[in-house]
C-alpha cells in the first residue's frame, strides 16, 4: 500500500528534479523523496532516493537569505540548530540491508548560506574513531539528535549527540565536539572526554543492544552528559555472545577545567526509567487525580 502510495505521488510531481524552481515545488519533491527513502523496499530505489534528498536541499540552500526557510513539514530530516544559531546541520539515514547503513550529512554555516558543506560517511573506513579528528570528507555518520554550546574562556564548541544504528545486533550513540577551522570547515572530534582508560578521547560511543533503548544526552538541571550504566548479559540470538544492556543506573560526564570528566555514578539509586527535567508527581500534584482534579 506504501508502495503504491509512493508511485503514485511520484506520477504526479514527476521525476525530473531540474525542472523544478520553486520553493513549493522542491518541497514536495523532497518529501517525495524521504518518503521513498525510508518506505521503499528496493534498496536501489533507496540509495536514489538518498542522492535526490541530497539534492533538494541543496537546491532549496542555493539562494538568498535560505538560511531563514524552515523545514519543519519534512519529518523525515533531522535538523539541528546550536544556541547561537550559526549554522544548522540536516542528517539522515539510508537502510542498506539488515546489517548495513549509512548516512548523509549537510551543514549549512549563515555566514555562507549559499555554499552548504556536504558530509560523507566515511564511518566504514575510521578504524580508531575515539581517537580520530574528522572532516567533512570522512565523517563518522549519524543522525544527531542535539547540539550543545559550549563556551570556556575565549573558545566556543559545540556538542554533537547522535544515533547511528551501526548493525543487526547492535546500536550506537555517540556525543563528539564540533569547531571550524580557519576556512570556516567543519572539524569533527577534540580530545576532551576522559574515561577510565581512554584518556583524551575524540569522541565518545556508547554501543549496546539493538533490543533496548538508551539514554545519552546533556542533562541542563544537572548540567553532566547524561548516559546509561550498561552491563553485559547472554544475548538472545547464537550469532551474538553477549549483550550489553542497561542496568538501571547512570553515569555522566562533567565538565571541568575544559575537559568532560568521567563521572561513574550520577544517583545513589537505581532508578527504573530516565531521570526527567521535572518530577511527574510533587506536593500540588499528589492532592489531585490522574485527570488533574482535586481530590476528595
Amino acid at each position: 500500500m506504501i508502495r503504491t502510495l509512493i508511485c503514485l505521488l511520484a506520477l504526479h510531481f514527476g521525476t525530473d528534479l531540474k525542472g523544478q524552481t520553486t520553493i513549493s515545488d522542491l518541497f514536495d519533491s523532497l518529501h517525495l523523496s524521504t518518503e521513498s527513502l525510508m518506505m521503499d523496499e528496493d534498496m536501489i530505489s533507496r540509495q536514489k532516493s538518498m542522492e535526490d534528498t541530497k539534492s533538494l536541499i541543496l537546491r532549496i540552500l542555493d539562494r538568498d537569505g535560505s538560511f531563514e526557510i524552515g523545514f519543519d513539514s519534512i519529518q523525515r530530516i533531522s535538523v539541528q540548530y546550536p544556541a547561537d544559531s550559526s549554522f544548522r546541520i540536516f542528517t539522515g539515514q539510508l537502510f542498506l540491508n539488515e546489517d548495513q547503513y549509512r548516512y548523509y550529512g549537510i551543514l549549512q554555516r549563515r555566514d555562507n548560506e549559499r555554499h552548504p558543506i556536504v558530509l560523507r560517511d566515511g564511518s566504514d573506513a575510521i578504524r580508531s574513531p575515539k581517537e580520530e579528528q574528522l572532516t567533512a570528507e570522512n565523517w563518522y555518520g549519524a543522525v544527531y539528535y542535539n547540539l550543545k554550546q559550549v563556551d570556556h574562556e575565549d573558545d566556543r564548541y559545540y556538542l554533537m549527540f547522535g544515533y547511528n544504528a551501526f548493525s543487526l545486533y547492535q546500536r550506537q550513540k555517540l556525543v563528539e565536539v564540533l569547531t571550524f577551522d580557519d576556512h570556516g570547515m567543519p572539524v569533527f572530534g577534540a580530545p576532551v572526554f576522559e574515561y577510565p582508560g581512554h584518556e583524551g578521547i575524540h569522541r565518545f560511543i556508547l554501543q549496546y543492544s539493538s533490543d533496548v533503548g538508551v539514554r545519552l544526552n546533556y542533562d541542563g538541571e544537572l548540567q553532566m552528559i547524561v548516559f546509561d550504566h550498561l552491563i553485559p548479559m547472554k544475548s538472545p540470538y547464537q550469532a551474538e555472545a553477549v549483550a550489553l544492556v542497561p542496568d538501571g543506573s547512570y553515569c555522566a560526564f562533567k565538565f571541568d577545567g575544559g575537559k568532560w570528566k568521567y563521572v561513574p555514578k550520577v544517583f545513589h539509586e537505581i532508578l527504573s526509567e530516565a531521570p526527567r527535567d521535572k518530577p511527574v508527581f510533587n506536593e500540588e500534584t499528589k492532592s489531585k487525580d490522574i485527570f488533574g482534579r482535586k481530590k476528595n
